[in-house]
């Protein structure tokens, strides 16, 4: 077995550096509000009434991974045994964590509010980001 070997992780998000040092850009993001910081059940029940029970997102988020991992073997024997899928072995880490990723965005839409344009937006992201690297890759 071949041992895989990976470049250094380098930030890939803008930056700006003032006194405090580098912090991420992102116009998105509104400050928190650190003398009042909203309580943990607070963001659950928001969250929640976004995306869903939990325990039904992360059912639907888990038989997508598998389907994506595993197939069901077809030797013929007595029984169920899942493979794994050899095109999942040959995926780049960046490639998995997006495919990944996006299966837990298909799980929010179905599990939640299917137009919360985030989750849509959030999987073209994903999917530009490998994108990204394949085209890059393929001009070198």
């Amino acid at each position: 077995m071949t041992k895989k070997t990976f470049p250094p992780v380098r930030p890939t998000v803008p930056t700006q550096t003032n006194q405090d040092g580098p912090t991420i850009i992102n116009p998105n993001l509104q400050p928190a509000d650190a003398t009042n910081p909203p309580s943990i059940e607070a963001t659950l029940a928001e969250r929640g009434a976004r995306y869903g029970d939990f325990k039904n997102h992360a059912r639907i988020a888990m038989l997508l991974k598998d389907a994506m991992r595993y197939s069901v073997a077809t030797d013929g024997g007595p029984g169920r045994d899942l493979v794994e899928r050899p095109g999942w072995a040959r995926l780049p880490p960046d490639a998995a964590q997006a495919l990944d990723t996006i299966c837990d965005k298909i799980a929010r839409i179905l599990n939640g509010d299917p137009n919360y344009d985030d989750n849509w937006r959030d999987i073209s992201g994903y999917a530009t980001l490998v994108l990204n690297r394949i085209l890059k890759e393929q001009q070198s």
